[in-house]
């Protein structure tokens, strides 16, 4: 269900492409009866998919997971500086009427924020890097 939903997209985006539509595949291309549906039916729209988030910097699902909803995902990672594999994803949903496009790329804006945030204090943070997390947040104030 990876490939149907804001999250997994954005998640989906920092594998490389070949690994990522292999998940996709081993798992096939079908969502549960609850979501609403899915744009993403075969792998050439899920390769479309993935360089459109790639691009923008954030996964997007316009009325997927449920009828007159927008999600927007960013992943999260770990380390921040390498920007490899995520570690998890932040994101965001809500109506439709006032999920605009012009709201999306504000929204957009502050979100990839969000996740820069969190990739800068993720717990695992100080076990290896051997700081307090309060230590990682105050760098950037």
């Amino acid at each position: 269900m990876l490939h149907a939903t804001a999250a997994g997209r954005a998640w989906l985006t920092t594998l490389d492409e070949a690994e990522a539509v292999r998940i996709v595949q081993k798992k096939g291309f079908s969502i549960p009866t609850r979501f609403n549906r899915s744009i993403v039916t075969d792998e050439r729209t899920l390769r479309a998919e993935l360089r459109a988030s790639r691009e923008r910097g954030y996964g997007l699902a316009i009325e997927e997971g449920e009828a007159g909803m927008v999600a927007m995902a960013c992943p999260i990672f770990f380390p921040l500086e390498k920007k490899t594999r995520a570690v998890g994803t932040v994101s965001i949903a809500g109506p439709m009427v006032r999920m605009t496009s012009k709201r999306i790329i504000q929204i957009s804006k502050e979100l990839k924020a969000a996740a820069v945030e969190f990739s800068r204090i993720w717990p695992m943070r100080r076990f290896v890097e051997g700081t307090s997390v309060s230590a990682e947040a105050s760098k950037d104030e």
